[in-house]
């Protein structure tokens, strides 16, 4: 169990689900009347139970409050510090417990990056629809200019609301979040309710920025002028050692595939030029928009990946557009994913183009005559 040493608390808690894994007294009912820091949020108390923290071979004794959440197993405030058998000495990061002659001392862990705490609206949050708004919030950290916030997914996904992730800057306990209602409906969120989470960001931590002057450019001499990956060439040669060496056709298409052999590496992501302006033709129909799909830790990782390559490659960009569709993760056989919107509301509004099929008949008429057959694979051709 992680004992987190507050100073700045005025009572010990503990989580109430942690109870059942130590050895304790009897819970006792206690009315007690709590805040959080800024004065009006209240912190429900389920009782009171006295608890011994042994310091090596040092047991001390103190009354704890429980509670149904904690942004630790077990917070002791300055009413344990305050007791006469146990010292705290702030400058060497160290705590002594005493008891007649003897006495004992541990060395703090001061490493609070793997430590989250909660963070939770302080008002009741109503955002209109399509709008953005910045609310405060409360998080039991007195100050910090460096945690890393979090948001909660289900909170996303239950209220179809978003909250980006984002470096927060805590002054006495309260901070500033931004979040959107990309929805036709408006969003009301109850006070104390639990936004995401933050952890301390040490210097472990590494912040970039991504601007315009990171993405690569492209243009179509830089495409011919790029050497060919050696694996690219091996590729060309193989595929193309059937044809004959007459006339110096093989030689001939091997130049050409060469020149432009940029445009089949698969490695790199590469976006076609064109001055076409891409429509979807959606009437009169309603702003369509879904709920985020729920993603474990590994989706969630695996997604935020995906997304910064494809930013960096140009291939999206970021939106505040009201329609929104939801994406998903599909897994391939070599156990990779692909990355799938899901676009059935937008396409069940959408006005489709008409235009005349060919006929088989007629496309194998075209083919007659000729000699050479080409076929195309297209890699990510959505994009």
């Amino acid at each position: 169990m992680r004992v987190l040493i507050d100073t700045g608390s005025t009572h010990s808690f503990i989580r109430a689900s942690i109870l059942g894994l130590i050895r304790h007294g009897p819970i006792q009912t206690n009315m007690i009347d709590l805040f959080m820091a800024d004065g009006r949020t209240p912190f429900p108390v389920l009782g009171e139970v006295s608890l011994n923290f042994n310091i090596k071979n040092i047991r001390t004794k103190n009354k704890v409050l429980v509670v149904k959440e904690l942004c630790c197993d077990c917070l002791v405030g300055i009413d344990w510090i305050r007791n006469d058998s146990v010292t705290f000495d702030i400058y060497n990061q160290q705590l002594t417990a005493r008891s007649g002659n003897r006495q004992a001392t541990v060395k703090l862990e001061t490493d609070m990056e793997s430590i989250s705490f909660p963070v939770r609206s302080i008002n009741k949050i109503m955002i209109p629809p399509y709008q953005q708004v910045i609310v405060k919030a409360h998080v039991p950290i007195s100050s910090s200019q460096k945690t890393l916030f979090t948001p909660r997914p289900h909170l996303e996904y239950n209220k179809s609301i978003e909250l980006p992730s984002a470096v927060l800057n805590i002054q006495h306990y309260t901070t500033y979040l931004t979040i959107s209602n990309p929805t036709n409906r408006r969003c009301i969120l109850a006070p104390n309710t639990r936004l995401g989470d933050v952890i301390q960001m040490g210097s472990a931590f590494t912040l970039s920025t991504i601007t315009r002057s990171m993405y690569p450019t492209s243009s179509p001499n830089n495409i011919i002028q790029t050497p060919p990956p050696e694996s690219i060439t091996s590729i060309i040669n193989n595929l193309t050692q059937h044809i004959p060496s007459l006339n110096d056709d093989q030689h001939k298409l091997r130049t050409i595939l060469t020149k432009y052999s940029a445009i089949f590496d698969t490695v790199n992501s590469r976006i076609a030029d064109t001055t076409s302006v891409h429509t979807i033709r959606t009437g009169d129909a309603a702003t369509q928009n879904s709920r985020a799909h729920p993603q474990n830790n590994e989706q969630r990782t695996e997604t935020e990946k995906i997304i910064d390559k494809m930013l960096h490659a140009k291939q999206i960009r970021p939106s505040i557009s009201p329609w929104s569709s939801p994406m998903l993760l599909a897994r391939k056989k070599d156990g990779s994913f692909r990355f799938v919107v899901d676009y059935r509301k937008l396409n069940a509004i959408t006005t489709k183009d008409a235009y005349p099929m060919p006929t088989i008949e007629a496309t194998l008429q075209k083919l007659g005559g000729h000699t050479f057959f080409t076929k195309m694979d297209l890699a990510s051709g959505y994009f």
